[in-house]
């Protein structure tokens, strides 16, 4: 039996698929439009029925402390060194406390103002 021709090769081919039917068939009746003004409308209504169509009243105006702050480290640095200016003895030192008055004002007026926001 060792000489024994191979079989044929099958020849393979798609038939169609079939499919088991889950949904009902098309006849059944039609799905609801997807109106989009009218879910926009019906959300409205429910928004109004609910109170979330009424504005709530504006924020009160908040007075500022960062301002208030400036003043206050501007005013009493300022003063202090003063102070240190009123008793230097030499030369030397008022330049450097003068220097330190335009350093301290500068400096504290770009932070507050433009780096840090209101709080």
């Amino acid at each position: 039996m060792p000489d024994e021709p191979d079989p044929p090769p099958k020849k393979l081919a798609l038939k169609r698929a079939e499919f088991e039917s889950v949904n009902e068939p098309a006849s059944a009746a039609a799905p609801p439009d997807n109106d989009a003004m009218d879910i926009l409308r019906r959300n409205r209504e429910h928004e109004v029925k609910i109170g979330y169509a009424e504005l709530p009243p504006p924020p009160t105006q908040r007075i500022s402390r960062r301002n208030r702050e400036y003043l206050l480290i501007l005013t009493v640095g300022n003063l202090i060194i003063g102070t240190l200016l009123f008793f230097s003895g030499d030369s030397a030192t008022f330049v450097f406390l003068i220097a330190g008055m335009a350093l301290l004002s500068a400096g504290l007026t770009w932070v507050m103002l433009f780096v840090i926001d209101d709080y």
